[in-house]
């Protein structure tokens, strides 16, 4: 810029050395109003009339610089212009002289541009500097012998059109933007955009939560509402499921990173706090993004061990982990519940071991004949009992007992019977009264080797009373078919006994046609072996009669005939050779089927006797897995069994026989023709059940017994005889058949099922509740921060960046953040406290140090007074900056409206920026005094 008094323009000013010795160091002066001629100015003249020309208008903001004296040519220093402003005198030094060259004027003369609010004060005016002068850095000389690294470094990198650049860019900076008047409150309304979301987010993170953490807590059963064919599908819920969860957690994010910025926004605004720190605006993003707590150690170590640090750290763990704990402790699992008694329905058409009923019952094509019936009945006995003894004979090879037992627990210990239900469910039958089954015990009281065994097999009747639509049990096919459940049912087991004893051929003669005086008989081709001659024999036993009971024998007692007993022995035609079996089912008005066999271990045959009944020592259990198939056993004689059939009926009959099973086990016999050895036929069958037969008075324990396997053998018999039939031990009906459906009859069982639960499937998962708990907890206190402490109006959140960036930049600059331009933030930058300043007169709200501050708040450096000269003259007549035309305050009300126009500045010259904030008459500043003067949370 050209020397107002050069008209040429023909020199301009250079900055020369200064010594800075003899005269005291400039004080700071943030704003100066340049005069045009300093030894013209009268103190008391108005602003306007100290400006002559509008083409030149700039406001400096610097500490320390030097004058020109456009009067006469000399420099005049920044102290001593002071001292002009304020009307005092104006001591020339020697040191400080203007030199005119062809150079430049220095870039304080570019601005072309008006500063906004300043269009009639004093033009610009160029500066000499002292040679040894130095930019001020934060408001503070440094002599050029007292440069830091960086700023040596700096210029010695610079040229001087470098140089120039630094001085507008140090220019810039060196300016408060007193001019910046807030638009908005800093406290937004009730029904503002930011609070009705923070409202809607905070109840539906809050009520999310705390439904999220119920539901985990109780854990509850979805039923059919989650299963293949329910309202929901088991892929659907969890997606559901997993959906809802991280609204939850983003809500919960979004709220609780809101209320952080709110309580810092308060600790800020509120004198008595200690503010808040970069560390502390920087704990937001922890939540946000948790691995930023890596990369960001050093505010992490400031920040992490307050009171808000903690509470943010709980708060960045839980929200990380919570779509985790979601799914580990709310997503719906298969998961087993507990046993439940049940009262089921089943529906019953025949009575036990009903042969018409299984005879009709068995399906065959409708253009066959009626007598295929007995065929198809035939050939499902025969295949399953064939099936049934080469299982056993197998579980014998592949797992023999480890222990031989003895005494009432000597049954235990041996492989049980198997057979299969409908081709696809696994029925487990179960050896009972092992009292009788120690071939040594019966020794001792028969003097004879006895083989007594007593088979029980689960009722079959339970499964179809399972699968029962009627009874609501969700079946695995429900259950995306994976699903399981057990059921303990107290039901009657249909049971077998085979009762063996081993006979010379002596004492069979009294049982034997051919041993009978004057029987018709003949001889074989088997030497000594003779046999009927009539295929009529049967005609020549006496028939039934009160006092007829046959023969006596030595094995009465054992088998419990004669009239004692008021049962008949079975007669045999013949005795069969080694390796075949022969049998009686005619006995007339029996309920027993006879098997006399010869064994070439022994010299004695072996006679057995089977009955049937049904057993209320047991209870059947029900298993059903879509992976694993289904499977039925029957548990029995166990004390502890709350299913137990006896426990629930305690004078349920026991060897109650049924007649109509021996009728079942004759067509058995038909079927598996356990008479070839009247034609000493060498049954392949025969030759392996007779090599089972006993020896001796002990059980093998590498081998079954002859008893066993015949009732393995019988097995089917018994789920035959079964099916559809009542599950108690008494029919109660007139007839033995109903028309189906059938009669409807009710048991009791106790089911534990596999339904889709929220819950956990290991134990360990259980520490995720704590995760669950966290989120629900700081929802509240969230929720309690806003209705409570800021009464649901919430602040302008400064640690949000735009916000925060819009506050940083129009603030002043910070001493202590010095040398924090261009790097990385150190720790103890990370810790300085800021609050937030207000300036009334200005209605602008800035970043201030915490430390340092009045009490009662901050003003703007433009507006304070000198009270440490013991006078209220400011550096600006207020009267006159408000009502001159073109001053910041009348700009400010041309643009706020005529509303605005008396609380911009008071009337009052002499009232000071503290007392406009605390007078409520004005409207001015009464937010930031209410905000400075409410205590902030945490």
């Amino acid at each position: 810029m050209a020397d107002p008094d050069n008209s040429e323009g023909k020199h301009s000013w250079k900055f020369t050395p200064w010594s800075g010795i003899g005269s005291p160091k400039p004080k700071r002066l943030k704003r100066w109003i340049l005069p045009k001629s300093p030894s013209t100015i009268d103190p008391a003249a108005p602003i306007q009339d100290r400006t002559t020309n509008s083409d030149y208008r700039r406001t400096l903001t610097m500490s320390g610089d030097t004058l020109p004296s456009q009067s006469s040519g000399v420099e005049t220093s920044g102290l001593e212009m002071s001292n002009l402003v304020r009307g005092g005198a104006s001591p020339v030094s020697d040191d400080i002289r203007l030199l005119t060259t062809a150079q430049t004027p220095p870039p304080y003369a570019a601005a072309k541009e008006p500063h906004p609010g300043m269009d009639n004060m004093t033009p610009f005016t160029p500066i000499a500097v002292p040679e040894n002068y130095e930019e001020p850095s934060g408001g503070t000389i440094t002599p050029r012998g007292t440069l830091t690294r960086t700023q040596t470094r700096f210029r010695e990198e610079l040229g001087s059109s470098d140089v120039d650049s630094v001085r507008v860019l140090e220019q810039k900076h060196s300016h408060n933007p007193v001019d910046c008047s807030s638009i908005h409150d800093p406290a937004l309304s009730r029904r503002s955009e930011f609070a009705l979301a923070f409202w809607c987010l905070s109840i539906f993170s809050t009520l999310g939560s705390f439904i999220w953490l119920v539901t985990a807590a109780y854990q509850p059963r979805w039923g059919r509402l989650i299963s293949s064919g329910g309202n929901l599908t088991p892929s659907t819920a969890s997606l559901i499921v997993a959906l809802f969860a991280k609204l939850i957690e983003t809500a919960f994010v979004a709220v609780f990173v809101a209320s952080v910025g709110q309580i810092l926004t308060k600790r800020a605004f509120d004198r008595k706090s200690r503010g808040m720190n970069l560390a502390e605006i920087s704990m937001r993003n922890w939540v946000i993004q948790p691995g930023l707590m890596i990369t960001d150690a050093p505010a992490v170590r400031i920040a992490a061990f307050t009171l808000l640090g903690v509470i943010c750290l709980v708060a960045t763990a839980v929200g990380m982990l919570y779509t985790t704990a979601s799914d580990a402790l709310v997503s719906p699992k298969l998961r087993y519940g507990s046993e439940q008694e049940k009262t089921l329905k089943s529906y019953t058409m025949a009575s036990y071991a009903n042969l018409p009923y299984i005879r009709d019952r068995c399906v065959i094509p409708d253009g066959m004949d009626k007598d295929s019936s007995d065929a198809c009945l035939a050939v499902s006995l025969s295949g399953a009992s064939y099936h049934n003894l080469q299982a056993f004979l197998s579980t014998w090879h592949d797992n023999p007992p480890k222990n031989a037992s003895s005494g009432v627990d000597i049954m235990t210990t041996r492989p049980p019977v198997t057979s299969i239900l409908f081709e696809n469910i696994t029925v487990t039958a179960a050896w009972i009264e092992g009292e009788h089954s120690d071939p040594d015990l019966q020794w001792k009281a028969h003097n004879r080797t006895i083989n007594n065994v007593t088979l029980a097999i689960p009722h079959p009747g339970v499964y179809l009373a399972a699968t029962d639509p009627t009874n609501d049990i969700l079946q695995p096919s429900d259950l995306a078919g994976v699903g399981e459940y057990e059921m303990r049912a107290s039901t009657v087991s249909p049971a077998v006994n085979v009762l063996c004893a081993n006979v010379n051929s002596h004492e069979l003669k009294p049982l034997i046609y051919t041993a009978w005086p004057n029987a018709s008989s003949k001889k074989t081709n088997i030497p000594g072996q003779l046999m009927p001659k009539d295929p009529k024999w049967i005609e020549e036993v006496p028939v039934f009669g009160p006092d007829e009971w046959l023969n006596r024998t030595v094995l009465d007692d054992i088998f419990r005939w004669g009239p004692k007993y008021g049962r008949r022995p079975p007669v045999f035609p013949m005795l069969p050779m080694r390796h075949n079996v022969i049998n009686n089912a005619t006995v007339y008005m029996s309920d027993a089927f006879y098997i006399l066999a010869k064994s070439n271990a022994t010299t004695d045959f072996t006679l057995c006797e089977m009955r049937s009944w049904l057993s209320p020592k047991c209870s059947t259990q029900f298993n059903i897995s879509g992976t694993t198939g289904a499977h039925m056993r029957a548990h029995c004689e166990d004390p502890l069994d709350d299913a137990n059939y006896s426990r629930r009926f305690p004078k349920a009959p026991n060897n109650n026989t049924s007649g109509d099973w021996r009728n079942l086990a004759d067509e058995w016999n038909l079927a598996l023709y356990l008479n070839s050895g009247l034609t000493n036929a060498n049954a392949s069958r025969d030759r392996i059940l007779t090599q089972l037969i006993l020896t001796e008075p002990r059980l093998s324990s590498r081998l079954p017994s002859f008893a066993e396997a015949f009732a393995a053998l019988a097995a089917p018999t018994l789920i035959l005889g079964s099916l559809y039939t009542s599950l108690g031990h008494d029919w109660n009906q007139t007839v033995t058949t109903v028309p189906a459906p059938g009669l409807q009859q009710q048991f009791t069982a106790l089911l534990r099922t596999q339904e889709y639960t929220s819950t956990h499937n290991n134990e360990w998962q259980g520490v995720f509740y704590i995760v669950l708990l966290g989120v629900f907890g700081l929802n509240c206190l969230c929720l309690s921060h806003f209705a409570l402490s800021l009464k649901g109006r919430p602040l302008t959140d400064y640690t949000d960046p735009p916000n925060l960036f819009a506050l940083a930049i129009n603030s002043p600059p910070s001493e202590a953040m010095k040398g924090c331009c261009g790097g990385r933030l150190n720790g103890e930058v990370l810790s300085i406290p800021y609050g937030i300043g207000y300036s009334g007169p200005a209605n602008h709200y800035y970043f201030e140090e915490k430390e340092g501050c009045p009490e009662e708040g901050a003003e703007g450096e433009e507006y304070k007074t000198h009270w440490e000269n013991n006078s209220k003259t400011t550096m600006f007549d207020k009267t006159n900056l408000r009502n001159k035309p073109g001053s910041i305050a009348s700009s400010k009300r041309s643009r706020a409206g005529s509303s605005l126009s008396d609380t911009i500045l008071p009337d009052d010259p002499e009232k000071d920026g503290h007392d406009l904030e605390r007078d409520p008459s004005n409207g001015l500043g009464s937010t930031y005094d209410r905000l400075a003067n409410t205590r902030a949370w945490l």
